[in-house]
């Protein structure tokens, strides 16, 4: 299963994110890490169609970090402002873009970075999974190695690869 990412569906994300609560740069990455595969375990594939690269510091969504980057790098873009890698003045997000799974998936990668009480280490720990060590440093980690981490594991993999 091949998916191509939603640089859009991402936008909306990000600005869902920043809106409860998750706005710096490593964070948003994190949640939706935590999202993405919460999301992976219950319905099958990453919201985005994103792919994740085992970076020094832990699974960072490709997609949604470039554009992350490119809000950072105008100071103000798709309807975001920023300061650094801190995220703030968010337009509301569209939530045409987002299904219900995915809001459910979104508050669980929310939830998840904060109440690790946001802290970097904790945060960075936590993400940490077999699929992430297995894989060499900025190289996607592949979302079968992800999805051996699951306990719903061989349901997941059939269905990735029908």
């Amino acid at each position: 299963m091949k998916n191509l990412f939603d640089k859009e569906k991402s936008i909306e994300i990000i600005h869902y994110f920043i809106n409860n609560g998750v706005t710096d740069l490593d964070n948003i990455c994190k949640a939706m890490a935590f999202a993405d595969n919460y999301h992976l375990s219950h319905y099958g594939f990453f919201m985005t169609g994103d792919r994740y690269i085992a970076m020094r510091y832990g699974p960072v969504p490709s997609g949604l970090y470039d554009v992350l980057k490119e809000i950072r790098g105008e100071k103000y873009a798709h309807g975001v402002k920023t300061r650094y890698n801190d995220f703030y003045d968010s337009i509301e997000a569209n939530m045409d873009y987002l299904s219900i799974s995915n809001v459910t998936a979104l508050n669980y990668g929310i939830n998840k970075v904060k109440g690790l009480g946001s802290n970097f280490s904790k945060v960075h720990d936590e993400s940490i999974n077999s699929a992430y060590k297995k894989t060499e440093p900025n190289e996607e980690i592949d979302i079968i190695d992800i999805a051996k981490t699951f306990e719903n594991s061989a349901d997941i993999i059939d269905y990735i690869n029908r």
